[in-house]
């Protein structure tokens, strides 16, 4: 029918558009359709339909896909795994039973979703905290990061120090004296508000003897990528010797 032939129509637009790599399988393991993104695993041409899979070589590394596919059709449980192929591109690999409308088991489809940019953002997200975790552990300048609200996600060993104790997971805001913690906040508020990093200056007596210390507070919003605020970045410079 006309309704029937749109549909497939439909379908088969659907599945050409995504660029996701696709096959259909039947329960021998023979390929039923297949869309053109598939190529880039398998040497597949039109006139390949109704030839088993398994017969074609692929580019994927660390999968047995004959195995997995008959260990899908056993179970009926949806096998993931993000694999890389020869080239060292990586995917998120997809074989989950085909299901008919009346609920019988038809086959197998097989898909391949290409998450390179994916695993590119996150190698770099951890290049980055790699970076500011040697930040923390070597810098002589005290720093932590707070919640908006003032709560310590974590502190380096400089800032342990000079406030003498562990002040993880409590708020900055009633752990110091209140007149640092007021100028601190309005930073970190502003900080908050302006998504700008904020600087203020404290001044600390030197115990036992005359004169202060003082200290630049940059305050750095860690913006997130839907542009909502993930926490602030607070770094106390000591400026005495620029001051006396």
């Amino acid at each position: 029918s006309k309704e029937v032939s749109a549909t497939y129509n439909d379908l088969n637009n659907l599945l050409h558009s995504t660029g996701i790599g696709t096959i259909f399988l039947d329960y021998e393991l023979k390929i039923r359709k297949f869309t053109p993104a598939i190529r880039h695993h398998f040497d597949l041409e039109e006139n390949d339909i109704s030839r088993p899979i398994t017969a074609f070589a692929h580019t994927l590394n660390g999968v047995d896909l004959a195995v997995v596919c008959q260990e899908v059709l056993d179970t009926l449980e949806i096998f993931e795994k993000q694999i890389k192929d020869k080239s060292g591109y990586n995917f998120l690999l997809r074989i989950l039973p085909y299901r008919t409308s009346d609920n019988q088991i038809k086959g197998l489809v097989i898909t391949f979703i290409d998450i390179e940019e994916l695993c590119a953002t996150k190698d770099e997200n951890e290049k980055v905290v790699n970076r500011l975790n040697s930040i923390l552990k070597n810098s002589r300048s005290s720093m932590f990061f707070i919640e908006a609200n003032g709560k310590i996600l974590k502190m380096n060993r400089a800032f342990a120090d000079f406030v003498t104790s562990d002040f993880t997971n409590k708020n900055i805001f009633t752990a110091l004296p209140k007149t640092i913690a007021k100028t601190i906040k309005e930073s970190v508020k502003k900080a908050v508000a302006t998504k700008n990093s904020i600087d203020c200056k404290i001044v600390l007596p030197v115990k036992g003897k005359k004169g202060n210390y003082h200290y630049l507070v940059n305050s750095v919003p860690i913006v997130k990528q839907d542009n909502l605020i993930e926490s602030v970045f607070v770094i106390f410079h000591d400026i005495s010797e620029q001051i006396s």
